[in-house]
C-alpha cells in the first residue's frame, strides 16, 4: 500500500487568508495563549518584513506594527478547514483520514486512474491550494510515517532524498515525533536528535524512561505494528458555506471561493458515487443592517448529471460574470439539495455512438448559463397529423433538460429565420406517411395560380402525391388536404398542398415547406 500524507504547517493562518479576496494578503497574525501569556504563533509575509515573528510577544508585534491585524486562533476553524480539504480529497481516493494538522490517504489503487504518482500528486495539491492551504505533502507504505516525512518536507525548501524508506525514517528529527514532545530537553542533553540515534539506545530503557507510548509510535511509523486508520466519512447532505473577511462587490471576485466550494461538491458527489442535476449558488449580503438585503440565490442546472468539478465551475463563472451584485456579499453558500445515481464512463478507447451529444449538451449549457434559460428554445413534437401543430416551441430550462440533444435546440434572438426545424417526423399514425421536407414554415403561404397550375417564382411540376390529410374536426381547426411534391424550374423541390374544401375568399394552394 502506498500512503500520502498532507501537511498544514500553517493553517491557523490559513483559515483566515482563505477567506479574503485572491491576491490580497494583509498584515496579520495568528495569536495563541501558553497559560497567560498571549504571543505570534504565525504571521504573514507582510507582517514578518516589519519585524513580526512566530513566539513574540504581541505587545511587541504591536510595537514594531500599530496596524498589525491580531485574530486569535480558533481550533473550530482549523478542523472546518481540514473537514473541506478531506472532502475535496475524495475525489482522489475513498480512504481519507483527518489528522491534527493535515489528512493522510491512501492512493495505491488511485494511481493508473490518474495517471501515475506524479500527476496524481499534482492533482492533489493543487485540491490543496484550491482550498486555501499551504501544504507539504510526502508518501510512504505506512500512514504514519508519511506524516513523519512530511512534516519534515514542510521544515525544509528542499526534501532529503533517501535510497530506502527506513532511511528516511532515520534521517527525521526526534522533534516530529508526537509522544518525544515532553522530553525534547532531555533528549538533546544525551545528544539524541534524530531516530537513528534512538535506535542505538536500548530498548527496555527507552521504555523505562520515555514510556511505551515512543516505542509505539516508532513502530506504526516503521510498519512493525499495525497502524489501522479512522476513514472521514461525507455527510449525508451537501450544504458548505465561506464567509468571507471583506465585503466582495464585484461578482467575478467570488469566482474563486466559489471554485472552492465546487471541489467539496464533487469530492462529496464521488463518495457518493453520485451525480448532480441543479444546484444553487446563494449569495449573501450584509444581513445585521435594520433594512437586511435578502440574499441572492443562483440556480444552475445542467442538461445531464455531473460531478465534474470543472464543467459546474464553468458554468457558475458564465452566470457570475454577468452578474451585477445588488449589495456587497459578505457569505457565499452551496447547496445541492438533490442528487441523481451516476453514471461511470466504460473507458473505451473510441467513445460510442450514444457519447456523441455530450459536446452539444456542454454547448447548450453555456449558452443557457451566459444567455439565461429563456434564450433557449427547443423543437418539441406534438400528435397531430397538421404539420403546422405537429410542434410547438419550449422555452427556458424544459427546452433542454431531458432529451435535448435529441431534439433540435436553437438561440432565440431578432435574426431568427422565419422558418423552424421540425424536431422529427411525427410517430401519429401507422398509415404509410410520405417524406417531410427540413423546413416548414410558420404559417401555410398562399400560392398564385396560372393555367389550374400553383406558381412559386414559376409554375410548379408535380414530383410525387397526393397524400390525403384530413382530421382536426374535434377543434376549430379542421383541415382536408391533399398534399404534393413539386419542383419549380429553378430545381427547388417544395412541399404543397391543395384544399380540398376551400372556404369563401380563400386560396386554393398553399406552401408548407421546403426540402433542403
Amino acid at each position: 500500500m502506498l500512503w500520502l500524507a498532507i501537511h498544514c504547517p500553517t493553517l491557523a493562518l490559513d483559515c483566515i487568508l482563505r477567506r479574503w479576496p485572491e491576491g490580497i494578503e494583509p498584515a496579520l497574525a495568528i495569536t495563541d495563549l501558553e497559560g497567560s501569556r498571549r504571543f505570534i504563533a504565525v504571521a504573514t509575509r507582510p507582517a514578518e518584513a516589519c519585524g513580526v515573528f512566530a513566539g513574540q510577544a504581541v505587545a511587541t508585534a504591536l510595537a514594531l506594527l500599530p496596524d498589525l491585524i491580531l485574530v486569535a486562533r480558533n481550533p473550530d476553524d482549523e478542523r472546518k478547514a481540514l473537514n473541506e480539504a478531506a472532502l475535496a480529497a475524495l475525489r482522489f481516493t475513498p480512504i481519507v483520514s483527518l489528522r491534527a494538522s493535515g489528512l493522510v490517504m491512501e492512493i495505491s489503487a488511485s494511481l493508473k486512474l490518474y495517471g501515475g504518482r506524479r500527476v496524481l500528486k499534482k492533482d492533489i495539491a493543487a485540491a490543496m491550494r484550491m482550498q486555501g492551504l499551504a501544504i507539504a505533502m510526502a508518501e510512504a507504505p505506512t500512514p504514519h510515517g508519511a506524516r513523519l516525512l512530511a512534516k519534515n518536507a514542510a521544515s525544509h525548501q528542499t526534501p532529503t532524498r533517501h535510497e530506502s524508506f527506513a532511511a528516511a525514517l532515520d534521517a527525521l528529527p526526534i522533534a516530529h515525533l508526537e509522544s518525544a514532545m515532553p522530553y525534547l530537553d532531555r533528549f538533546e542533553g544525551i545528544g539524541c536528535r534524530t531516530l537513528a540515534d534512538l535506535h542505538r539506545l536500548p530498548t527496555k530503557g527507552l521504555a523505562r524512561r520515555f514510556g511505551p507510548a515512543l516505542l509505539d509510535e516508532i513502530a506504526r511509523a516503521s510498519g512493525d505494528k499495525p497502524d489501522p486508520q479512522t476513514v472521514f466519512e461525507a455527510p449525508s447532505r451537501f450544504d458548505a458555506r465561506i464567509e468571507l473577511m471583506a465585503r466582495v462587490e464585484s461578482a467575478e471576485t467570488l469566482i474563486f471561493s466559489a471554485q472552492r466550494l465546487l471541489a467539496q461538491l464533487a469530492g462529496w458527489l464521488a463518495a457518493r458515487r453520485a451525480a448532480v442535476r441543479s444546484f444553487t449558488l446563494v449569495l449573501h449580503h450584509d444581513r445585521w443592517t435594520k433594512d437586511a438585503i435578502p440574499p441572492t440565490s443562483i440556480a444552475i442546472a445542467l442538461a445531464t448529471p455531473s460531478h465534474d468539478a470543472a464543467r459546474l465551475l464553468a458554468l457558475v463563472r458564465e452566470r457570475l460574470s454577468r452578474l451585477e451584485l445588488k449589495a456587497p456579499v459578505l457569505e457565499l453558500a452551496l447547496e445541492a439539495p438533490t442528487i441523481v445515481q451516476a453514471q461511470e464512463s466504460d473507458g473505451t478507447l473510441f467513445p460510442a455512438r450514444e457519447q456523441a451529444p455530450e459536446t452539444l449538451v456542454r454547448l447548450i449549457e453555456k449558452l443557457t448559463a451566459r444567455l439565461g434559460p429563456d434564450a433557449m428554445m427547443r423543437i418539441e413534437r406534438v400528435a397531430d397529423h397538421r404539420p403546422e401543430r405537429a410542434w410547438r416551441e419550449v422555452r427556458g430550462e424544459a427546452a433542454w433538460l431531458d432529451g435535448a440533444p435529441a431534439s433540435k435546440t436553437s438561440v432565440s434572438g431578432r435574426g431568427s429565420r422565419r422558418t423552424k426545424t421540425r424536431a422529427s417526423q411525427p410517430e401519429i399514425s401507422s398509415c404509410t406517411v410520405g417524406p417531410r421536407p427540413s423546413w416548414l414554415l410558420f404559417e401555410p403561404r398562399m400560392l398564385d395560380v396560372r393555367a389550374h397550375r400553383p406558381v412559386f417564382d414559376s409554375p410548379l411540376d408535380l414530383l410525387a402525391g397526393p397524400e390525403r390529410i384530413e382530421t382536426g374536426w374535434w377543434d376549430d381547426a379542421p383541415v382536408t388536404r391533399d398534399y404534393f411534391i413539386v419542383e419549380n424550374t429553378a430545381g427547388h423541390l417544395l412541399w404543397v398542398y391543395r384544399e380540398r374544401l376551400p372556404a369563401a375568399g380563400k386560396a386554393l394552394w398553399y406552401l408548407q415547406g421546403l426540402f433542403g
